[in-house]
This record gives C-alpha cells, sequence and structure tokens, in this order.
C-alpha cells in the first residue's frame, strides 16, 4: 500500500515537474514567433509587450522569474506543504535563461565562445541534476532541502507568506544574479583571446571538483547506511579523497563554476557581471556555516569535526595544519615530555621493551571475548585484556610499552576517545613510557585515522606522535622514531645506541583495483632512509665515533609480503594462518636492508601467528594476540612479545654500545610462563647467525 502510494506521488511531483515552466517556454516562444514575423518591418512589433520583450531582454527574464518561479513554485509550494520543486531547478533554469539569451533577437555573440559556454552550462546542469537525483533516490519531491524545514520550525503559523520571500525571492536575486554572465556572452561579440581558455580551465576545474566531491559524499553517506542497518557505529566526519584537503570541497567546485563564468565577462569588458558570483559567494559562506553548526549538534561527531575544522581549510583545498596549540606542543611540550622521558639504558645495561598487539578494546566490561574456552565465556571481557597487560607490566617492569596497532576495535567502540584512554590505562598508570602505532581497526569507530592518532599523541607517558615535525608531507599518521641514549656517566650518555622506528602501515588499500590491506607508502620509506642516514652519521661522529650504525628496530603493525618466507623449519614460534600482508609489495623489506641498521621487525594484524623467522639477516617477528575481543584460538593463549637490548661491558666495567638483542614471549596463563627465548642479533657473531 505504501509502495504504491509513493509511486503516485512520484509520477504526480514528475508531472508537475515538467509542466510548471511551460507558461514562461510559451510566452517567450510566441515572442519569437511575433519578432520574426515583423523584424522586417524595421523591427517595429505591434504590440507594447512584444516591444519591451524586443528591448529589454533582461527585465522581461525577471517578470517571468517573479511569475513562473517565486509565485507559481511558491503556490504549488503551499499546496503540498513542501518546497522541493526550486532544488532540482536549481540546476535546469540556467540553462533555461542561457538558451533565451541566446536566441534573443538582440543576441550577438561569437560562435566559438558561445557553443563552449552553451556545453559546458549543460554538462554542469547535468552533473548537478544527477547528484541531486542520486542522493533522492530518484524520487520527485520525496523532501525539501533540510534548511527549509528548520525555517518553517522557526517561523510557525507565519511560514505560510515568509516563504515566499525566505527561499523565492532570493532565489530569482541568485539565479538571475547568477547568469549574467550568461546574458554579457550573448551581447558582446569579440575575438577569443587567451582569458578565454583561463575561464574554460576554471570552469571545467570547478565542474570536475564537483563532482568527485560530491561523489565522494553520496558514498560516505551510503556506507554509514549501512554501518547504522547493521547497528555498527557511524564513520563521523569524511575526510578523505578531496576532503582530506578541504572541508567542503563540493561548495569550491560549484564557486569555481561561476567564478570562470564571470572571467568569461569580465573579458568581454563587463566586469560589473561579478556582482551575482559574489552574493552567492557570501551566501555559500553563510550556509557553510550553518551545516558545519549542524555538525557540532550531533554528539557522535561533534568532537571529530572540531578536529576536522582545525586541521582542514574550509572551502580551498590545502594540505592539513596542526589544530591550534598543537604545533606548540608537537615543537616545546614534546620536547619537555621528551627531556621528561628521556629514553636510555639502565644502569645494568639493559632496555626491555614489551610489545602489546591487537587489544581490540572496545566498551570494557560490556565487550565480550571471542575464542576462548567455553567455561571462560561468561565471565571475559575486555577486563581481561586490561589485567593482562597490567600483570605484564608487573612481571618485566619494561623501559617501554609498544602498542603496535587494532589498540581499539572501532566497529565495537561506542567511543573511541574513551575507549582508547581505556586501552592504555594501565600503561599510563605504570608511568613507563609507552608509543603505539596504528591498525586497521583503530579508526573505525567515530575517530577518524587522524583523529586516533591525535588523541594518543596527547594522552599522558607517551612518546607517540602524530608524525615527524620536520616533514610536511608524509602518508599516514604515526610515523616517528625514537632514540636511545646509553648509560648515564658513561662515553655513551649522549650518543643514541639504539635506534626505534615506527611507522604507520596503513588500513586498507586506496588504490582502485588493488584490494586487500595498506602498505608502507613511498613518502614513508624516504623519511625512513633520510631518518637512518642521519642517525648513521651521528652515531659515526664524535663523540665516541663507531665504525657503523646503531642497531634498530621496526615496529608496525601489517607484516610485510617476506614474512611468507618461512616454514616451521627456519623459524621459532608458531604459524596458524596465512601472513595477511597487502597485495602489493612496496619494496619496504628492501629498503630495511639496504638501510642496515634495523635488526628486527615487530608486527601484529595476525594474531595465531607468533613466529620470528631470519631473511637476508633481519629478523620478522610476530608479537602474537594480546586482546581477548581479538579472534584468536580458543586454548590457545593470548600472548605478549619481550624485547631485551643490552650493552657491552668493558673489563673496567664501563658499558658501551649494543651487544646483543634477545626476545621471548610471555602467555596469559597462571605463572605467565615464558617462551621460545631467542638471540635476534649479537655484535659477537652477527651475519654469522643461521639464516633462511
Amino acid at each position: 500500500m505504501g509502495s504504491g502510494s509513493g509511486s503516485v506521488s512520484n509520477l504526480k511531483n514528475a508531472i508537475i515537474a515538467f509542466l510548471v515552466p511551460l507558461p514562461s517556454i510559451f510566452f517567450y516562444l510566441s515572442f519569437l514567433s511575433v519578432s520574426a514575423s515583423n523584424i522586417g518591418a524595421d523591427a517595429h512589433l505591434k504590440s507594447t509587450i512584444w516591444t519591451w520583450c524586443y528591448h529589454h531582454p533582461l527585465l522581461i527574464a525577471n517578470v517571468l522569474f517573479f511569475f513562473n518561479v517565486n509565485l507559481l513554485f511558491w503556490l504549488i509550494g503551499l499546496i503540498q506543504s513542501s518546497h522541493w520543486m526550486i532544488d532540482p531547478y536549481w540546476t535546469v533554469i540556467p540553462v533555461m535563461l542561457l538558451h533565451y539569451y541566446s536566441t534573443h533577437p538582440l543576441a550577438q555573440y561569437h560562435w566559438w565562445r558561445s557553443s563552449i559556454v552553451i556545453l559546458l552550462t549543460w554538462v554542469w546542469s547535468m552533473r548537478l541534476l544527477h547528484n541531486y537525483f542520486r542522493r533522492e533516490k530518484w524520487q520527485w519531491g520525496a523532501r525539501e532541502d533540510w534548511r527549509f524545514t528548520d525555517m518553517t520550525l522557526h517561523y510557525g503559523t507565519h511560514w505560510w507568506w515568509a516563504s515566499f520571500f525566505a527561499i523565492y525571492v532570493p532565489q530569482q536575486l541568485f539565479l538571475i544574479g547568477l547568469s549574467l554572465p550568461l546574458y554579457v556572452i550573448h551581447t558582446v561579440n569579440k575575438p577569443l583571446s587567451i582569458w578565454d581558455l583561463v575561464a574554460l580551465l576554471v570552469c571545467v576545474s570547478g565542474i570536475v571538483i564537483a563532482y568527485f566531491a560530491d561523489t565522494q559524499l553520496y558514498n560516505f553517506v551510503n556506507i554509514n547506511k549501512k554501518l547504522k542497518g547493521v547497528g555498527k557505529p557511524v564513520v563521523p566526519v569524511l575526510d578523505n579523497g578531496l576532503w582530506y584537503y578541504s572541508r567542503h570541497p563540493n561548495y569550491f567546485g560549484e564557486q569555481l563554476w561561476w567564478w570562470g563564468l564571470v572571467i568569461f565577462a569580465w573579458n568581454l569588458g563587463q566586469g560589473w557581471a561579478f556582482i551575482g558570483a559574489l552574493a552567492n559567494t557570501m551566501c555559500l559562506a553563510y550556509v557553510t556555516k550553518l551545516v558545519e553548526d549542524r555538525m557540532l549538534k550531533q554528539d557522535n561527531r561533534a568532537e571529530a569535526y572540531r578536529l576536522y575544522q582545525k586541521t582542514t581549510s574550509v572551502w580551498v583545498p590545502w594540505f592539513k595544519s596542526s589544530p591550534l596549540g598543537l604545533k606548540k606542543t608537537v615543537k616545546e611540550s614534546s620536547q619537555q615530555d621528551t627531556q621528561k622521558q628521556k629514553l636510555r639504558f639502565g644502569k645494568n645495561g639493559e632496555f626491555k621493551i614489551l610489545q602489546v598487539a591487537d587489544m581490540h578494546y572496545a566498551n570494557g566490561k560490556t565487550t565480550r571475548c571471542l575464542d576462548v574456552l567455553d567455561y571462560q565465556y561468561a565471565s571475559c571481557s575486555d577486563l581481561n585484556t586490561t589485567t593482562f597487560l597490567q600483570r605484564m607490566i608487573l612481571a618485566e617492569n619494561p623501559n617501554l610499552i609498544v602498542f603496535t596497532g587494532d589498540n581499539i576495535f572501532g566497529f565495537d567502540a561506542s567511543d573511541s576517545a574513551k575507549s582508547l584512554d581505556a586501552a592504555f590505562a594501565p600503561a599510563i598508570a605504570s608511568n613507563i613510557p609507552w608509543v603505539a602505532v596504528l591498525g586497521n581497526h583503530d579508526q573505525e569507530g567515530p575517530l577518524s585515522r587522524e583523529g586516533v592518532m591525535k588523541h594518543i599523541a596527547g594522552m599522558k607517558n607517551t612518546l607517540s606522535k602524530v608524525n615527524p615535525p620536520e616533514v610536511h608531507i608524509i602518508d599516514g599518521f604515526g610515523n616517528y622514531n625514537l632514540e636511545v641514549e646509553g648509560v648515564e656517566g658513561t662515553d655513551f650518555e649522549n650518543k643514541s645506541v639504539l635506534n626505534l622506528y615506527f611507522l604507520d602501515s596503513g588500513d586498507y588499500s586506496k588504490v582502485p583495483f588493488i584490494p586487500g590491506y595498506g602498505w608502507i607508502k613511498p613518502s614513508q620509506q624516504l623519511w625512513f632512509q633520510r631518518t637512518s642516514a642521519k642517525l648513521r652519521k651521528a652515531y659515526m661522529n664524535e663523540p665516541m665515533p663507531q665504525k657503523e650504525a646503531a642497531p634498530g628496530l621496526a615496529y608496525f603493525h601489517i607484516p610485510l609480503p617476506e614474512y611468507a618466507s618461512f616454514d616451521s623449519s627456519n623459524f621459532t614460534g608458531v604459524k596458524q594462518e596465512g601472513i595477511s600482508s597487502a597485495s602489493v609489495n612496496s619494496g619496504f623489506f628492501t629498503t630495511l636492508v639496504e638501510a642496515g641498521d634495523v635488526k628486527a621487525v615487530f608486527t601484529g594484524h595476525d594474531h595465531v601467528n607468533d613466529f620470528c623467522g631470519k631473511l637476508t639477516g633481519l629478523n620478522l617477528c610476530y608479537a602474537g594476540g594480546f586482546g581477548y575481543h581479538a579472534y584468536g584460538k580458543a586454548g590457545w593463549s593470548r600472548r605478549a612479545r619481550v624485547v631485551v637490548v643490552n650493552l657491552e661491558r668493558t673489563e673496567k666495567g664501563r658499558w658501551e654500545d649494543v651487544k646483543s638483542i634477545r626476545t621471548w614471549k610471555r602467555l596469559d596463563d597462571q605463572h605467565l610462563t615464558g617462551i621460545d627465548g631467542q638471540v635476534l642479533w649479537s655484535k659477537s657473531f652477527g651475519k654469522m647467525s643461521v639464516e633462511y
């Protein structure tokens, strides 16, 4: 019944939409007919009204607009209690005005300029009309603009007459004003110039930008509808594609289109035609404020959108900037934090790192565990993950805790910020320095990927960074390095003897036709190469110049394709699932090998793999799944990886540079059982260790 009623309403609205411009069309065709039959008789038209039409094309355009659009559309809107029709006609009226100006008896123009503008205007119109009906699910009059609905509530019983002045009178000012360049183009005949090419490029750029921006917005809205339909949290902010560089790229594209037409008119000596585009730009600035105020009133989007506002240009696409005050935080506060929490080896010549992979934290005690034994399920939640982390910190007392991604499971986290706070709470409470990188699930909640990393970087006791402050363009969020200095009071106390690299391995491929997970991009590899070279140079210079680079360790989430090079004969640990690396090889393994300083790579992602294997002198290690809301294997304990780096000690008892790098894992059982201890690298045998 509902479907049939909707079809009838849709058909009725379509018929109305097709019939409503006919009065103006018939009137103008009648004028052309009379004009053609009288033009030979000294262009004298018998009727006064036809004479006015002949000599005052702009005035008649306004009169027709007033009666056919302002009055007729308004009356139909009152009858239907919906002023929907002005939206689709916003895309049609400029085309009608264009053909009115180009076919008027007084029209004069350069044929090529006119033809180009007519073609462009039709392309613009069809693009915008397609976007409108795509958004409205190909329905006629399904709803009116939300701003009109808001005004209905504001004006109450006065809306019936206020709507005429609030909706239709402004539409006449804007549409007639915006179309003034179309009038100018068909009243001045001048040769083409370079400015016509400039105008053409601006118009085409506007159409293309608006098309892609609207398409990205349409896809974003549909994805959120699907997420909401299955009970998942929606993504609060569209911040990829063109929307990564501008908060309103669709508005920017539309403005380019109209100002491109102004350039055509200016080139013809009629610069006054800019007034319509200027008025529209000012109006759109106000509309932008309305849209953003609306976003900030939505609880599930407000926090993320405020961050988006601070980092992203309003209209003109531009590179991301830091939130207000963040630059100071990165450059000054971060330096203060580094001084307070400078990483260095202890008096025992040891530096210990605890790696925690794939916590998949969500909402605490209400979030159930996955893949545990039947008797464990009833009482198992995210709190088991918290308890395991607390036990590991107490048992190992590490110098640094490293969280290697999928720290939270965004889809199930009702509030990403709160989930992050809860997930890292044991590390914060321990007062031990800690860092984190992102996985492929962290950003799937209310906070964007950038928002998650910025939240992490602002937390207590963390040395995490959103990105290296000295690099302006780099892919991903969470690329940075840390230096670990030698024992205080020794010759190496101000020299980094161990270098730690942290990288964002991405979430999912953004390249069409390349499926699967993300990978470490060229910009990140370039940053790594330059950072590694800089650290090598510093280590080999005074004081205490060394013959080769200090050893390094690298941490990120998604394993490299080279992890698939091992079998049970050449690794320590277990391999119980496939290697879920990117479907393309970005060459980062080769980059690491060429740099020569990194001795081991540590990842997560594949929860029931926990092995370490060596390939071409580089150890590739998994940590094994840590979190209880992450998939696992019932009866196979959650686990964490520990890495210990020891310094060389001289005969006089002085600590020098790194001697060895060892690792083991601990299981979340009664005794936190340690397993699979192995030496990853030792200065004494270096490359002589067994390799594949």
